[in-house]
């Protein structure tokens, strides 16, 4: 009988430790899967807390501006990083519903000029240590090139693999070891930003609207005539500046465009979408200092409480933007996703 006794609350404690255990799964996949990143409505943004996305890693910081990097793949998976000021670099992966995950660490030498996504699953980064190719296994390999670049940082790929890099103010394109320079732009009229469209058609700016160079596969440089509307800029295009683009997915590119910050920015600041064509779509606008944003809110798109944030990336029908100054006596704000339809 003792014997039997003690059988039966040794199956009563394992069984209640089995249960133990599995609520505290239970409670850490409910913490992680919680937060979700919203569906806009059209004609709407929908705010959301970027750092609830996740709790093992920290995505506010992760997407700090200037020194963060952002980048989507096909799919909308959204890769993230920041320098660390350690060896090495995670860079996080997230998916269009808001599931983050570790992709992989790079030296930071390797990353610390920017990334862009390949079909294949593999991203390709640049920086001081060159060029190089980290596969969907983490695996990380040199880039072959016969140029040596200074701070080459891979904007897109081309449908025929060529590998678009910035270096400085000149553009270049790569393919089997082989550099050509496609364009430069003057120094120091502002930092080169570009985006390579799915036709393999690359966007670049070094400041205003008005000069956004285009290179078709195949054609030479030639400079886009912008024509559109933004709602309360009190400001022609040719004084709006870009700062950030991401490629939308059935042509032509997303940006961030505001007053030039060269000429005392200030005011709105929009997402817009540039067609092929040079016609310019207000999507979104925001301004500088929000008042009253908060997270999981939809409000107007053309017309809301919030601080437009630092990052574009396309994701699936929807263009997210991210980041922000990372200051750890506020609470940061909120991101916000753009209902942006294929077709």
């Amino acid at each position: 009988m003792v014997n039997r006794n003690r059988a039966r609350s040794a199956v009563l404690a394992a069984t209640a430790a089995v249960l133990v255990l599995s609520l505290g799964s239970c409670s850490d996949d409910q913490n992680e899967d919680s937060a979700r990143i919203p569906v806009a409505e059209p004609g709407k943004v929908a705010a959301f807390a970027l750092g609830e996305l996740s709790t093992t890693y920290d995505l506010d910081h992760t997407a700090v501006n200037e020194s963060g990097h952002i980048t989507s793949d096909k799919a909308g998976n959204i890769y993230l990083a920041s320098d660390s000021n350690s060896p090495l670099m995670p860079i996080l992966r997230m998916t269009p519903e808001g599931k983050v995950s570790q992709f992989t660490k790079i030296k930071e030498s390797h990353s610390d000029s920017g990334f862009t996504a390949a079909p294949d699953g593999s991203l390709v980064t640049g920086g001081g240590d060159g060029l190089w190719r980290v596969s969907s296994k983490g695996t990380v390999t040199s880039l072959e090139s016969q140029r040596r670049f200074k701070l080459p940082n891979p904007i897109g790929i081309r449908p025929d693999g060529t590998v678009v890099v910035i270096d400085g103010e000149s553009v270049w394109s790569l393919k089997d070891g082989q550099a050509a320079e496609l364009l430069t732009f003057p120094a120091n009229q502002g930092r080169v930003r570009g985006a390579v469209a799915p036709d393999g058609t690359i966007y670049l700016s070094n400041s205003r609207l008005d000069n956004l160079r285009v290179l078709a596969p195949g054609s030479p440089p030639r400079t886009l005539t912008i024509q559109g509307d933004l709602p309360g800029a009190g400001k022609p295009l040719s004084e709006m500046a870009i700062m950030q683009m991401t490629p939308a997915t059935d042509g032509g590119v997303y940006a961030k465009v505001q007053w030039d910050p060269q000429k005392g920015g200030g005011g709105f600041v929009y997402i817009v979408h540039i067609a092929p064509s040079g016609t310019l779509t207000a999507m979104a606008r925001a301004s500088e200092q929000g008042k009253s944003c908060a997270a999981g809110e939809q409000y107007a798109a053309l017309d809301n409480p919030c601080v437009m944030p630092w990052f574009l990336a396309r994701s699936g029908d929807q263009v997210l933007a991210l980041g922000d100054i990372y200051d750890p006596e506020r609470k940061p704000s909120p991101a916000l996703a753009i209902h942006a339809p294929r077709g």
